[in-house]
């Protein structure tokens, strides 16, 4: 696991071009490398976690003519070694990152269909002077592009490094626009109009200045897998390390079947971590005992006291892109306890979306049905019945009456209003008061990824590949990446190794989802191995008590943040309408809590990437 760097342009580059690679300490804090070949140059910072004595970046092939910087894990190098050395390569390391550039040279970039793992990584073919950069394919590892200035290509794991070397800060006010519904940028927007994100699965060729982007995997479905096997196999191929490794447990279903499947590879000696905040509502140690206890494993609890005003901040630094998630939050706390004691973690991204998690498929199908009959009239009656609407305004997450007339109104809106609906911080109607100018709705950013899925998929299977497509990779794996790496933990998902994908993608719908109950196949592997109390337990979630936070912990900040001097210097929001969100809140009138978390996290976002300096340290 690293950070890596580089520039590409016609111009010999200075010896200290490559400087802002110091940027990326935090995800390499063992080691550092650079290649400069003319006015190509590569760099990272190494976290060694395979092959600790030889494995160091960059690695090159036997002539020296191909050399590559990877940020990530390959999982399947055992095998591709084996099958490369047969065909006469020569290794010179034991690690996973030289199986690309053998791989490299036998298939060009075809090489990263054959690729199981997490991975940025930037190959330099001396013989064509031609530089190839490539993601994975679910965006598990990020990999950015910017022009820098003088002609340059830049790239690198985070943006920071892109700002230091010279690209532009002016930010892309759609993508903004788009954050203020999603809670996150979508695509290959970043916030900043001359950052983007690499897509997933795609790989981009420079070559005498100019650029090529193609995809080289997409999403897939395949139907008749053994389930089991498929996952067993894809966590003991996920424990491949050199260094002491750990599962984060929740006690839900993903991590809890991760951690069975793990232990029966690693027996007594595998170590599980859990993370308590004092509040109980949001505390998951206790069924996280339940499935260590089961299992046997060496357990860990860490009890963390929140100090959200003072870290926020430097979460949102770290996270580079606007972010509205608050989860955000306690994954900075397990993170950092989790690394105090090993440098690798595996965890259960990704389980939601490829095996059916989300109630919202369930009731997607039902509101796609109750559309067809005159459900805005209902809602509108229910509303208009005398504390009807307050309550509605003011009922929690799980208030009934909420819920009941959230679904009415999702019901009458097209397929992608309506699935977008569903999570969105704002509707275009109360982000249209936000805005001072409008912006194309971000429904289109779902319709796209609905027409986009791979043919003979389902109703379900479509909602689930654009759920892959959108906020898995820039919400979900954004934010575990950003939040292990700010703190030198590597974190391994092995739900989402892409045999594991499209194994789940291919399951029949009622395997995923029957009724109203989520994750059958899964549900029915953990009741197998654990207690059934695990088997049955309802969607968590790493939730906060961000209501109450916005009234409490996080009040001054909020009022510094939002208020409308700084808003109105800012140009994109209504300052009046932020503050009647802002006091309607405060007064209980209405729970704005993630909508206002978005705001303030778009704001300190401002402060600390668009308007900050970071320089690499002396």
């Amino acid at each position: 696991m690293c950070g890596i760097l580089g520039l590409a342009g016609s111009a010999p580059l200075p010896p200290e071009a490559l400087d802002a690679v110091g940027l990326l300490a935090h995800r390499g804090p063992d080691g550092e490398g650079r290649f400069v070949d003319g006015g190509v140059g590569l760099a990272m910072r190494r976290l060694a976690i395979i092959d600790l004595e030889t494995g160091d970046q960059p690695i090159a092939n036997e002539t020296g003519d191909v050399v590559c910087v990877c940020n990530g894990e390959i999982y399947n190098y055992v095998e591709l070694r084996r099958e490369l050395e047969g065909r006469g390569h020569t290794f010179r390391t034991s690690g996973d990152i030289e199986t690309i550039v053998h791989l490299y040279e036998e298939l060009g970039e075809r090489c990263f269909e054959r690729l199981r793992g997490m991975f940025g990584c930037a190959l330099w073919d001396a013989k064509r002077r031609r530089l190839v950069l490539a993601r994975d394919r679910f965006g598990i590892k990020p990999l950015y592009v910017a022009d820098v200035g003088a002609g340059r290509l830049g790239f690198a794991s985070e943006i920071a490094p892109l700002l230091a070397l010279g690209a532009s800060r002016e930010v892309d006010v759609q993508a903004l626009a788009d954050f203020l519904t999603l809670g996150y940028v979508p695509g290959q927007a970043t916030g900043l109009r001359a950052v983007r994100a690499l897509a997933p699965g795609h790989a981009l060729v420079w070559e005498d200045s100019a650029t090529t982007e193609t995809a080289f995997a997409g999403l897939e479905a395949r139907a008749g897998d053994d389930l089991e096997a498929v996952l067993a196999e894809a966590v003991r191929i996920h424990l491949r390390a050199d260094v002491p490794l750990a599962v984060l447990l929740s006690g839900g279903l993903d991590s809890s079947l991760i951690a069975a499947l793990a232990a029966r590879e690693e027996g007594a000696g595998l170590h599980t971590f859990t993370v308590g905040f004092g509040d109980p509502q949001f505390d998951e140690r206790e069924p996280a005992r339940v499935v260590a206890r089961a299992l046997g494993s060496e357990h860990h609890e860490v009890s963390v006291a929140p100090h959200v005003a003072d870290d926020l901040p430097g979460i949102v630094r770290a996270l580079d892109e606007p972010l509205g998630d608050p989860s955000a939050i306690p994954l900075h706390y397990v993170c950092r306890a989790t690394a105090g004691e090993v440098k690798v973690a595996l965890a259960g991204e990704g389980g939601d979306e490829v095996f059916g998690g989300y109630s919202r498929y369930a009731w997607d199908r039902v509101a796609a049905h109750a559309g067809r009959l005159p459900v805005g009239l209902l809602a509108s009656g229910l509303e208009r019945i005398p504390g009807v609407a307050g309550r509605a305004g003011r009922g929690g997450r799980k208030d009934v009456l909420r819920r009941a007339v959230k679904f009415l109104r999702h019901a009458e809106l097209p397929e992608a209003e309506r699935y977008c609906s569903w999570f969105a911080l704002s509707s275009e109607e109360a982000k249209a008061e936000l805005l001072r100018e409008p912006f194309a709705p971000a429904a289109r950013i779902y319709a796209a990824a609905l027409a986009a899925g791979p043919a003979g998929l389902s109703a379900l299977g479509r909602l689930q590949a654009a759920d892959l497509r959108t906020m898995l990779a820039k919400d979900l794996l954004l934010k575990a990446d950003r939040m292990s790496m700010a703190h030198s933990l590597e974190l391994r998902v092995p739900l989402l190794d892409h045999v594991v994908v499209a194994a789940g993608l291919g399951l029949a719908d009622r395997r995923k989802v029957r009724g109203v109950k989520t994750k059958v196949a899964l549900r029915e592997l953990v009741a197998a191995r654990l207690p059934e109390a695990i088997a049955r337990r309802p969607k968590q979630g790493f939730e906060v008590p961000i209501d109450r936070w916005l009234r409490e912990d996080l009040a001054p900040l909020a009022g510094d943040l939002l208020a409308p001097e700084r808003i109105r210097r800012r140009g994109l929001l209504d300052p009046d309408a932020v503050q009647r969100l802002l006091q309607r809140h405060r007064s209980g009138e209405a729970r704005h809590g993630l909508t206002l978390y978005g705001l303030l996290a778009l704001e300190l976002w401002h402060d600390q990437v668009v308007d900050g300096t970071r320089t690499v340290a002396a």
